[in-house]
């Protein structure tokens, strides 16, 4: 009863101004902490999300976690009732109802860090599987969807899989989704027959920016929308001239000759090691006949459809295949193909893949991919290749000693750090709106903080 009193007064005290308000961040920070898998990692938190910490004190051992704050627009729960009471179990979620500032709002706990948003998502549904037959069911007024979408987008990330969230690339992929607004630069080779010496010349580059195509797609050449393309994309008419087989990695020369289909993205594969002779190439060098072998060995843009739930997961599971299995998923097995997990049950959602291949391309010979992000330096847009890191921009760009960076770790190089970052303001999009992250209160491990579209920086 006591307690309970405690809590209405002190929620009472919350709203009229006086004390007792849960307060949320309100910035971007970077803390360390150890993962499920027991290793340190370095995090960059959201805005209202935050690390918290206690004690148990019956036998001493330290627990903490994160915490994901989310807004109730109608509540008519107890402040500071807690579900389920007392520290969640490890891996778990324990839900909070907590006054703040003019609103209510629902505070997520966890003990540990989730490493992934499939452990989130399943910590999710374990609490609201049980919390729904309670009072949070009866008292909240929440679309459990609509949350658990909120905790995806405002959960903690880990440095290393920045690049992964935003744009599906990690070691075992080696692969990008062209997300719109990332701009596209190829730089293409061309064999040159030099006698007894064979070397490859360049040819220049070539750039093009992915836009939405409204229909949760992308188009790399955006007047192929009204022309209706202008290169023949009936993939059952690729065929060899000379040996009448299927070519399923058709060769391009421009970016007006990719088609646009509605509803589909581009994924940017990469090889694991580029041809670096002639005969190594997978086209043809006269006098050879074209047999289109190893068209896996160069950067490929996959066309893939992007409004089937769950089709861009699978086909970044595809990509994944090596090189020389690669031509599996853009010949005829495509999403069935063994680096994808094999044949699709009729009664599985992504049956309808089935009939939606996906498309390969390469870039004349051996054109090589880079994609670039905008980023503003000094209200200034610049395009930067797409793994910027905050430490790398301010060598390349900012005067001393911002750009005084040392390598080694010791004191003069937490010193130097200190110096590079004082009076450098980062701001990044959250929710729609640009908002500051904290350089100040970090240390050396924010210089490794991957840019991503739409950062301002300035100093």
């Amino acid at each position: 009863m006591i307690k309970r009193l405690n809590w209405a007064l002190s929620a009472v005290a919350c709203l009229v101004g006086l004390a007792g308000c849960a307060t949320s961040p309100t910035t971007y920070r970077v803390a360390a902490q150890v993962g499920h898998d027991g290793k340190p990692a370095l995090w960059l938190l959201p805005p209202s999300a935050d690390i918290w910490s206690s004690f148990r004190w019956a036998d001493s051992a330290p627990s903490n976690g994160f915490y994901i704050d989310l807004p109730l627009r109608h509540s008519a729960c107890p402040y500071y009732a807690e579900f389920p009471e007392g520290v969640p179990n490890r891996g778990a979620l324990q839900g909070e109802v907590v006054p703040a500032a003019g609103r209510t709002l629902l505070r997520m706990k966890s003990t540990g860090a989730f490493l992934d948003d499939e452990s989130l998502r399943a910590a999710w549904s374990a609490w609201w599987a049980t919390a729904k037959d309670n009072w949070p069911g009866e008292c909240l007024g929440i679309d459990e969807r609509i949350v658990e979408q909120s905790l995806m987008k405002r959960r903690p990330l880990r440095f290393t899989e920045l690049l992964r969230v935003h744009y599906g690339l990690d070691e075992s992929t080696r692969s990008v989704i062209l997300r719109p607004g990332t701009t596209i630069c190829v730089s293409d080779v061309a064999y040159r027959d030099q006698g007894a010496i064979t070397r490859f010349s360049a040819t220049g580059e070539s750039c093009t920016t992915a836009m939405s195509d409204g229909e949760r797609g992308v188009v790399l050449w955006p007047l192929v929308i009204p022309l209706q393309g202008i290169a023949d994309s009936n993939k059952s008419k690729w065929k060899d001239p000379i040996t009448g087989k299927p070519i399923v990695v058709l060769p391009i020369a421009s970016w007006a000759e990719l088609p646009h289909k509605e509803g589909h993205q581009f994924i940017l594969r990469y090889p694991q090691f580029l041809p670096t002779t002639p005969s190594a190439m997978p086209v043809p060098v006269p006098p050879t006949p074209p047999t289109h072998r190893d068209a896996g060995k160069v950067p490929l843009l996959i066309l893939i459809e992007a409004r089937v739930a769950g089709s861009v997961a699978r086909a970044m599971k595809c990509v994944a295949a090596p090189d020389n299995e690669i031509l599996e998923f853009c010949g005829e097995q495509g999403f069935e193909a063994d680096s994808c997990g094999g044949q699709i049950k009729a009664s599985d959602p992504l049956a309808v893949l089935k009939k939606r291949p996906p498309m390969c391309f390469r870039f004349g010979e051996r054109g090589v991919i880079t994609p670039m992000v905008s980023v503003t330096v000094r209200g200034a847009s610049m395009e930067v290749p797409l793994g910027t890191t905050l430490g790398g921009i301010l060598e390349r760009h900012a005067p001393p000693p911002h750009s005084q960076l040392a390598r080694v770790h010791d004191s003069a190089a937490r010193a130097a750090t200190q110096a590079a970052v004082t009076g450098v303001r980062l701001m990044r999009m959250f929710e729609g709106k640009p908002v500051a992250v904290d350089l100040p209160g970090a240390d050396a491990s924010v210089l490794d903080l991957v840019l991503l579209p739409g950062d301002q920086l300035s100093w």
